[in-house]
């Protein structure tokens, strides 16, 4: 007797939904400033800082383009993400139905990159062939010059290169500390200096060092370590950012001050809004009203 089949009807999924690339939204966007989408002093001047005029130039982006921005976080992601949705944009992705000119661009770029690769790899035999076969270094570069990630010029003291066919890696000089990179693995993040990862993904968001410390984030409260991962200034602070000329603005209670390297208050928690200082002076905001504090915690308000 046959086996009788049966049949299931499968269930439709509902699928998440994604943003997606809107040239009308684009078009709609360019109207909107990024004066007008009411953000923090803080994320306004990031995003001026980075040539970012209108909203279109935020809504052509992905999330993931936002991080490549040095110094932008996950607070200033969702801070801008709320920002967008109140006039009714988005950021993006690409989806198939994206331009054909960042398609094209993209298929451009990759075909460049393998036949950059293909050449350096039909270079190598012919540099191999020119070697000595020793264990000792063959060349000695005293006056090679090295680009940092920034794009800065860096002259170096020269590094060893060993032959290729003893399988001698060629040295490599790590990065200066103020150079570190972000390196995430799964939601957390740490530092990468060109070689290793010299702090291992722990905080969930970090900061760039300055003057030998870097802002972490660690359970929604913010504090400062060294270049070794030590705690130096502990996490009790809301927000806060990278120290400038020895002091950092710190946030505790919705107020703004400024710390030392030891964490002392040097000046107290009394500002709605505060920049670094610069020049021996910093911007703050009390009340509606800006104003220029030194130092010493004199403050110079402007004229209504």
């Amino acid at each position: 007797m046959a086996k009788r089949k049966f049949y299931y009807k499968k269930e439709n999924k509902p699928q998440k939904l994604q943003n997606v690339y809107d040239p009308q939204m684009e078009q709609k966007a360019k109207s909107v400033l990024i004066d007008d989408l009411s953000l923090s002093e803080v994320t306004c001047a990031l995003l001026k800082k980075n040539n970012f005029k209108q909203c279109s130039d935020l809504v052509v982006r992905t999330e993931k383009d936002m991080y490549k921005i040095q110094n932008f976080g996950k607070k200033h992601l969702i801070e801008i993400s709320k920002a967008l949705k109140s006039k009714g944009f988005c950021f993006a992705t690409l989806p198939a139905s994206a331009p054909k000119a960042v398609k094209e661009n993209a298929k451009q770029s990759s075909k460049d990159s393998q036949k950059q690769k293909s050449n350096i790899k039909a270079a190598l035999p012919e540099k191999r062939a020119e070697q000595k076969h020793t264990k000792e270094p063959t060349e000695i570069l005293p006056n090679r010059k090295f680009f940092t990630l920034s794009g800065k010029l860096r002259q170096g003291e020269g590094r060893p290169r060993y032959d290729h066919t003893e399988s001698k890696p060629i040295s490599s000089v790590p990065y200066p500390p103020s150079e570190w990179r972000k390196v995430q693995r799964g939601t957390k993040w740490g530092f990468y200096d060109g070689v290793k990862n010299v702090i291992e993904p722990k905080y969930d968001e970090v900061f760039s060092f300055k003057e030998g410390l870097a802002c972490v984030e660690l359970d929604e409260k913010c504090g400062f370590i060294d270049e070794k991962n030590n705690v130096v200034i502990p996490f009790e602070y809301e927000s806060a950012l990278s120290f400038s000329e020895g002091y950092a603005v710190v946030v505790k209670d919705g107020k703004c001050g400024y710390i030392d390297k030891k964490n002392n208050l040097v000046i107290a928690f009394d500002f709605d809004a505060a920049t670094p200082f610069e020049g021996g002076t910093a911007r703050v905001k009390k009340d509606g009203r800006w104003g220029v504090v030194d130092t010493n915690g004199s403050v110079k308000w402007n004229a209504k």
